[in-house]
Formats: structure tokens, C-alpha cells, sequence
């Protein structure tokens, strides 16, 4: 299980990029989310390979009917 870090880098001219480390798929975005909120307007966002991926869950999954 790799650990799941944030990167959060800010520019002299007080621009903000957060780089989310061991998240895959939604979860990425997910855990970002309260980061963004918390610093201000989304201007632009990368997706890394990483977010193409199916987040893993460990244990089993119910399935809804």
C-alpha cells in the first residue's frame, strides 16, 4: 500500500498547484476537493495516469439492487 501524500506548491505570484500522491481514480479528485475549496478558484487541472486507474478497495464490494 503506497501512502497517500499531498504536494502543495505556491508561486511567488501566489499561484497554487496541489499534487495528489497515491490516490487512483476518483479518490484523486476526492481528496483534493477540500484543498481547492479551502484555497480558492480552479483555473486548470492535470490528470495524471493515475486517476485512469480503478481505485482499489480492499475486502469485498456489496453490489446494490
Amino acid at each position: 500500500m503506497s501512502q497517500k501524500t499531498y504536494d502543495v506548491t505556491i508561486a511567488p505570484n501566489g499561484k497554487v498547484q496541489i499534487e495528489a500522491k497515491g490516490f487512483e481514480g476518483k479518490e484523486c479528485t476526492d481528496a483534493t476537493s477540500w484543498l481547492e475549496k479551502l484555497l480558492g478558484r480552479i483555473t486548470g487541472r492535470k490528470k495524471k495516469k493515475e486517476f485512469y486507474k480503478t481505485a482499489k478497495t480492499g475486502g469485498n464490494q456489496l453490489k446494490q439492487s
